[in-house]
């Protein structure tokens, strides 16, 4: 049965991964992924292995410093098969056990080790939650995925609405924390890992990241300039062409000149609005045209318009079908868009990676929303409490 599960779970999120799959099935355990080409396009099939095959591997997302960590372990005597990143993974977990292997590695990812010998399986999430990760368990069961709706479609999943959640995104527009829309689902926190033994699949959290927060310090431009270099170029790592997804603003004009610098006619998509009230294009092509006048620098760019007949016929339902989450974010509309325009040009362009910058200014705006909703919630709750 678990590998029917799997085939059914696997089949649902195609669009995540249209170039393949990889699966592993060992009695009651069965673990899989779909692929999306980017790093070693030839060789870089998951399941990943260590160990003569007692240690298992898969990822979604991409490790940035995987070149670097490659060659370490190379210098310890360790070799490899393959030039993908989910090796290194394999490889690095072998030699430096979960926690190191997590604290060496810089990436986005969601990931999934299993170690065959001690028959525990570790479950991760990148350090700031990038990517998505769920999980449900019940009494001799556990699921994870990518997706919530896949894990809510589980016949032992409890996929009923959970009321807090539901006043929590009608107030803030996502819901925060651990918890889920449904019930039985919860969510990985960024820098969190999960340790669930196979013979008693009870998920142990373990929080192996959280964002340290030193004194103020000052900087220098030239010194901030160079961080956000090293950051941006080292995601631009990939055997496929990279776009950049860009807005009006600094930070992806910023994102776009340094990927238009590492990769030179780096193609730009923006998103563009028949209703003038909305539409910040115009500030877009300016960004781009000012970095065509950069030495060195050579960017091309798209422009996609979209009204309220794209958003009914495109953007709805594809943002529902790339990401079950509830979300009134503002890329709950570009991105959709912007993964159409990529797919219908794949045979000639083959842009399969986008980069984007979330500004400063939104994460302030939701830190503020959040405080309020909290504290409104504790004033409901020392009302209840005092009657």
């Amino acid at each position: 049965m678990p590998d029917i599960v799997l085939r059914a779970m696997l089949d649902a999120i195609v669009h995540r991964g249209p170039d393949g799959e990889g699966v592993y099935v060992d009695g009651g355990i069965a673990l899989g992924m779909r692929r999306l080409s980017v790093i070693d396009l030839a060789h870089g099939w998951q399941p990943l292995t260590a160990r003569g095959g007692r240690v298992l591997a898969f990822q979604n997302g991409e490790i940035y410093n995987h070149g670097e960590l490659r060659a370490t372990l190379a210098r310890e005597g360790v070799r490899f098969a393959t030039a993908s990143d989910t090796e290194v993974l394999a490889k690095g977990y072998e030699r430096w056990g979960i926690d190191e292997l997590l604290a060496r590695i810089d990436g986005m990812y969601a990931l999934a080790i299993l170690d065959r010998d001690t028959r525990v399986l570790h479950v991760a999430r990148d350090r700031f939650g990038e990517k998505p990760l769920f999980y449900a368990a019940a009494p001799g069961r556990f699921a994870y995925g990518s997706d919530l709706g896949i894990l809510a479609a589980l016949p032992w999943v409890d996929a009923g609405l959970d009321a807090l959640s539901l006043r929590r995104y009608l107030a803030l527009h996502y819901v925060p924390g651990d918890a889920t829309i449904y019930r039985g689902v919860a969510r990985v926190l960024p820098g969190e890992r999960l340790e669930i033994a196979l013979d008693a699949p009870v998920p142990k959290r373990v929080r192996y990241y959280v964002p340290p927060l030193p004194a103020t310090r000052a900087i220098s431009n030239d010194a901030l300039a160079a961080i956000v270099e090293r950051a941006v170029a080292s995601r631009l790592v990939a055997e496929v062409p990279v776009g950049v997804v860009r807005c009006g603003g600094l930070d992806s004009a910023i994102v776009a000149a340094i990927a238009a610098k590492h990769r030179p006619g780096v193609l730009t998509f923006s998103m563009g609005f028949h209703s003038a009230e909305h539409d910040e294009s115009a500030y877009a092509r300016g960004s781009v045209r000012r970095i065509r006048l950069l030495p060195a620098v050579r960017a091309d760019a798209r422009t996609v318009r979209a009204g309220e007949t794209c958003f009914r016929r495109v953007a709805r339902p594809r943002r529902r079908r790339l990401d079950h989450r509830p979300s009134a974010a503002a890329d709950a509309v570009g991105l959709p868009v912007a993964h159409r325009h990529r797919d219908s040009r794949t045979a000639r362009t083959r842009r399969r990676a986008f980069e984007r910058s979330v500004g400063t200014r939104n994460a302030r705006m939701a830190h503020r929303r959040a405080r309020s909703v909290a504290a409104r919630e504790r004033r409901g709750r020392r009302d209840l409490a005092s009657r």
